[in-house]
């Protein structure tokens, strides 16, 4: 490879078989700027019967690999690049095409024959949407409290006493309880107990 290329940049061949300074600049420009992309090397390791193979045609060195180069040849006839760059791409984007417009119409004709239609809510006659009394549990409360009333009670039932019977346990933090601690909560109740045994003695 080292000779082709010096021999590729040599122009006084047969003086002394060494290039000159200016050929050496000459060559390692050209070598930066790609030159050496044009050839395809390596051949000569395979022998005569090369898995691949190489040709070279309208100027391109086609393998294996890189058979679609041969497209870069053959400019367009109306100067402007098509959608597609091969067949395989427009017979893609057709097959898409139709799919989608399928899609569409299958969609169209689903808006206008749907497969299942929601039934009519059942309307009777003299139907009250949302009348005052809906059971007649809620009857027999409200005649239950209106007695009461005339009576002179309350409405509704109210606890002997409340203080002590409407007591829920509740989740709220207290900042400075009575009774730190259950122990102290027992002794107090203990104590309150003893006073009013001791009232009543």
């Amino acid at each position: 490879l080292d000779y082709f290329i010096a021999r590729s940049f040599d122009k006084h061949r047969g003086d002394d078989g060494r290039l000159q300074v200016e050929e050496i600049a000459e060559m390692r420009q050209a070598l930066q700027d790609g030159w050496l992309d044009k050839f395809s090397h390596g051949h000569d390791a395979t022998g005569k019967l090369r898995v691949q193979r190489v040709v070279q045609k309208r100027g391109k060195i086609l393998t294996l690999d890189n058979a679609d180069e041969i497209g870069e040849t053959y400019p367009f006839a109306t100067g402007e690049k098509p959608k597609h760059a091969t067949l395989s791409e427009l017979v893609v984007h057709r097959r898409a095409e139709a799919k989608n417009h399928q899609h569409r119409l299958q969609e169209a004709y689903a808006a206008k024959h749907p497969t299942m239609v929601a039934e009519q809510e059942v309307e009777q006659e003299h139907l009250v949407a949302h009348p005052s009394i809906r059971n007649i549990c809620e009857r027999g409360r409200a005649d239950h409290q209106a007695a009461r009333v005339r009576a002179g009670l309350l409405p509704a039932e109210a606890a002997l006493n409340p203080e002590r019977e409407d007591k829920t346990v509740g989740l709220s933090f207290v900042e400075a309880p009575a009774c730190g601690t259950r122990s102290e909560l027992l002794g107090v109740r203990q104590e309150a107990k003893q006073g009013g045994a001791e009232e009543h003695n």
